[in-house]
């Protein structure tokens, strides 16, 4: 975990799509309270962890490619 000293900013990174559920964890305060980007092979989803409960906030369809790399 890296503490930027803000709330909020932007986050710009590659992610080589290589297996089940890769994705990044954002505005984590902790194991059971994060935001989640993930991507899956027909879609790239955002979710809210409360408690450890998940809530999925967007979904936007898209045909990743295993192996391949992506710049969210």
């Amino acid at each position: 975990m890296i503490d930027t000293g803000s709330a909020d900013g932007v986050l710009e990174t590659s992610i080589v799509y290589g297996a089940v559920d890769t994705g990044v964890i954002l505005r984590s305060s902790g194991y059971s309270n994060y935001l989640r980007a993930k991507l899956t092979t027909g879609a790239l989803n955002l979710a809210k962890i409360e408690a450890g409960a998940g809530t999925t906030l967007a979904t936007g369809k898209y045909a990743f490619v295993l192996g391949q790399t992506y710049r969210i």
